[in-house]
């Protein structure tokens, strides 16, 4: 077994240790890419695309105008996908793909995969759940290449990098929207909304943070990156990406602390769960929490209306409970569907309920909302993995996880289409795949390194398990 040395944040060692090592080829390169590719097409130029084309995903009659340049881009870079995977298989391990999160994850899809069969439109059903498949497979696949040197997360960065400087440069030339009284709402970036412009910012912060613990040009970059990240969450007005950014890597500071003093297997789990347990008491005691909280933060104890939307989303879960109205067959599905008759006026013209968790319900019912939960939980149970080698990397990951678990309590984002948050979980959940050793393995391979061709960009350093004194928190 051959020890890989990797950079890592300054006092912190990290080994990653494959099965065996195959020699990094162009186009083992190239596949590890694929999802970078991917995500830099739904955060970047996809969206700049259609700040010139009005009919990408423009809403019709309760529905959407077909988006061609979105399909032929997926079909185009599935199908490179699977060629790289072909010529790189003898450097592929299947075991990787079936990590506990990607199990979760494809029982939940088979579900979906089935719910076509009694879906409301089974054309859109499967017309969407065709292309979910898609793009899931561009952002998982690649993962199970064991000899990549590729930091995907880094690469990562460097998108939202990108996108921050071109949202600065576009705000700054641009208007901000504006309500009917003619009060200021926010400005959108190249986004179509300004919601994203603000998740964008956010993200970008939470990845800077992670930036600073490494010397050199990168703390720089991560310093002109966080200023220009704060300054477009104000521009945006956008008060649930800044809460969620603040909140997100504070508690995963905390519960990573916790879980390292615990010791014990799913300290992660069990930390994160006193959360939602917490709000449930509160319930008991107390009359319609989330009004008030709402009012507190809003001044408007409706949620800015979404506490309208679920009450209708929640009477039409009552219809179909199990297994629900189909996958992506509920909203968008035609003039006649239910989400446009039976609904409140304004309600109709919504694209989602504004809450990732009950649409995930109202799509694929209880069992599909269990299913997918339980793909959440295994994400975090794996992050505790990660924090067992790298607690700086555990928390990183665990920011960014956090962020979009809350976020979909008043947002649609779990597999909400061509939504870059949705897709960041999935890579968050692919790279805790890298990290399937143990700390004796880990230990062995310390024993007996061996000398291998490390990339210049990316240093040497003493190899060794991370202390925990060291670990960069």
């Amino acid at each position: 077994m051959r020890a890989v040395p990797v950079r890592t944040p300054q006092g912190a060692n990290r080994l990653v240790v494959p099965t065996r090592l195959s020699p990094t080829t162009g186009t083992s390169k190239a596949f590890a890419m694929i999802p970078v590719i991917a995500f830099s097409w739904i955060l970047i130029f996809r969206p700049l695309l259609g700040s010139f084309d009005t009919t990408v995903l423009k809403v019709v009659q309760g529905g959407t105008v077909a988006d061609w340049e979105n399909r032929v881009f997926w079909s185009t870079l599935l199908a490179a996908t699977l060629l790289l995977a072909l010529l790189n298989r003898s450097r592929i391990s299947l075991g990787r793909l079936g990590s506990l999160p990607i199990i979760a994850l494809a029982a939940y899809l088979i579900l979906s995969g089935a719910s076509i069969t009694w879906a409301y439109s089974t054309e859109h059903a499967f017309s969407r759940f065709s292309l979910e498949m898609m793009v899931l497979l561009t952002f998982v696949l690649p993962f199970s290449l064991m000899s990549s040197m590729t930091d995907t997360m880094q690469n990562l960065y460097r998108c939202y990098v990108f996108a921050i400087f071109i949202n600065v440069v576009v705000v700054l030339n641009q208007n901000p929207l504006l309500t009917a009284t003619g009060r200021e709402f926010g400005y959108y970036g190249y986004f179509g909304f300004k919601g994203y412009l603000g998740e964008c910012a956010s993200i970008a912060f939470l990845m800077s943070l992670y930036e600073l613990l490494f010397p050199g040009r990168r703390r720089y970059l991560a310093i002109l990156v966080i200023l220009g990240s704060i300054w477009l969450i104000f521009a945006s007005k956008s008060k649930g990406s800044l809460a969620f950014a603040l909140v997100a890597p504070v508690l995963a500071a905390l519960t990573i602390a916790i879980s390292r003093k615990l010791r014990m297997q799913g300290t992660i789990v069990l930390v994160l769960a006193v959360i939602p347990l917490s709000y449930v008491v509160a319930s008991m005691i107390t009359n319609d929490l989330i009004g008030k909280i709402s009012y507190r933060l809003y001044g408007d104890s409706s949620l800015t209306g979404r506490t309208i939307i679920w009450d209708f989303v929640q009477n039409e879960i009552s219809r179909r409970p199990w297994l629900g109205w189909g996958f992506h067959s509920f909203w968008l599905v035609g003039p006649n569907a239910p989400s446009v008759v039976e609904a409140p006026i304004w309600v109709g013209k919504m694209t989602g309920s504004h809450s990732g968790y009950l649409d995930v319900k109202v799509e694929t019912g209880r069992i599909g909302l269990t299913l997918f939960i339980g793909f959440i939980v295994a994400t975090l149970y794996a992050i505790e993995r990660v924090m067992r080698q790298d607690p700086a990397r555990a928390w990183f990951l665990l920011s960014l996880a956090l962020y979009v678990i809350i976020s979909n309590f008043i947002e649609t984002v779990w597999l909400a289409r061509n939504d870059p948050l949705w897709y960041l979980f999935v890579l968050v959940a692919a790279e805790t795949t890298r990290y399937s050793y143990s700390t004796r393995q880990i230990s062995l391979a310390v024993k007996r390194p061996s000398r291998v061709s490390v990339p210049r960009q990316s240093r040497p350093v003493r190899v060794g398990v991370a202390r925990s004194g060291k670990s960069g928190l």
